[in-house]
């Protein structure tokens, strides 16, 4: 077990944080104003759900950690395709989708490995019976039974599992929303504090949060912002965290993102230097971050989407292209799926399907595709697609 990290209300000074002091320049940050910003963003952001690490059976779909979130994340891999045509070999799919093919599947897999887990921990409890006859190999999928069942700290059951889910970031956030013991706490939040996302809802949880904030003082980005922004960290030691998140902004694209959606008051100059980082780095994903959640800080929000849509759709001709389009520029999603002929067809399919626009252009295009290249398989599957239960309007 790890030994106690000391609470916030000990750490009376940025130096007993030990954090990087700013060394080039001042920024003097509003940080009320930073701090205004997170309470206006915390409503929307998107909480971690079950679904988006395995896909459980229909029984466990009632408890809240089990559906899916009202603001949806941005998926790691397209799923849409897969799911309407599971008939699908492995053989008949393009090589440059294989990755996304293979992490649909494992996610079926951990989800019958969960389902099983859960009724053999059930089983276990009801029949006082020590041992489930199975474990889940996935770390979430133990965190998740922990929340699910709860069992008691002095159960045999508890005590398998802890320690696999543990083993990721994930499953020790799931776990940390089930009940859970003070000796338990300070290791339940170490697995967590290398995902700063996680980190920040595990903040939210009152019996977390003076172990989460002194941990994402070590990172640089918008949800370790959150979680200090919004949790007891003192201000001296904030003042002092947010100059080097400034600093941090002209040079790394997660920091700028941070910069440039918690400090909207910051000189026109300064916010420039932020926004070039990202354009400089072609960063997708921090360009979209920018505009999903900068768009509700900055007087100018517009301006600010505009300013980043390049990045965030040519950048990455794919994951971030779809979310931009699912969820800041909506109105412009039918134009980008009949025009963007350089996107990832995968990711074409989960725009249609998230907004059901029309795929009459798209689906045009892909036979073209198919007759000119009688062999290409992807053409081949995004038809069989559209045919089955895509939007061919």
């Amino acid at each position: 077990m790890m030994k106690n990290r000391p609470s916030v209300a000990a750490l009376e000074t940025a130096s007993a944080y030990h954090l990087p002091q700013a060394t080039t320049l001042r920024l003097n940050l509003d940080i009320s104003a930073a701090k205004a910003a997170a309470q206006k963003i915390q409503p929307l952001l998107p909480d971690p759900r079950v679904p988006d690490y395995f896909t459980p059976g229909p029984s466990t779909r009632r408890a809240s950690l089990f559906k899916a979130s009202e603001n949806p994340s941005v998926p790691l891999h397209p799923e849409v395709l897969f799911s309407t045509c599971r008939e699908i070999r492995q053989s008949d799919i393009p090589e440059q989708w294989i990755a996304a093919h293979e992490a649909w599947i494992k996610k079926m897999i951990w989800g019958k490995d969960f389902d099983e887990a859960d009724g053999a921990t059930a089983e276990a409890l009801h029949e006082r019976h020590p041992v489930p006859r199975v474990i889940p190999s996935l770390p979430a999928a133990a965190g998740a039974l922990l929340y699910l069942h709860n069992p008691g700290p002095d159960k045999l059951v508890r005590r398998l599992l802890m320690p696999r889910a543990l083993g990721s970031p994930a499953g020790s956030y799931f776990a940390a929303e089930g009940l859970n013991t003070q000796e338990e706490r300070p290791e339940i939040a170490h697995a967590i504090k290398e995902n700063s996302r996680l980190l920040f809802w595990a903040s939210r949880i009152p019996e977390f949060s003076n172990l989460c904030t002194p941990m994402a003082l070590e990172h640089r980005d918008l949800w370790s912002g959150l979680t200090l922004l919004l949790g007891p960290l003192n201000e001296q030691a904030l003042t002092t965290w947010c100059e080097s998140l400034g600093e941090a902004g002209f040079s790394e694209p997660a920091s700028a993102s941070a910069c440039l959606i918690l400090f909207p008051t910051a000189n026109l100059r300064t916010r420039e230097l932020w926004s070039r980082t990202i354009r400089d780095s072609a960063d997708a994903g921090s360009a979209y971050e920018v505009a999903m959640w900068g768009s509700h800080t900055v007087p100018d929000p517009l301006g600010l989407i505009d300013q980043m849509r390049d990045t965030a759709t040519t950048g990455n001709r794919g994951r971030y292209w779809f979310a931009f389009h699912r969820d800041i520029s909506p109105d412009h999603g039918q134009q980008a799926l009949d025009s963007d002929t350089r996107v990832d067809p995968l990711w074409a399919v989960e725009l249609l399907s998230a907004r059901k626009l029309s795929g009459r252009m798209f689906r045009r295009r892909m036979a073209g595709e198919f007759s000119a290249h009688l062999t290409r398989s992807r053409a081949r599957l995004i038809l069989r697609f559209l045919e089955r239960g895509g939007n061919s309007k």
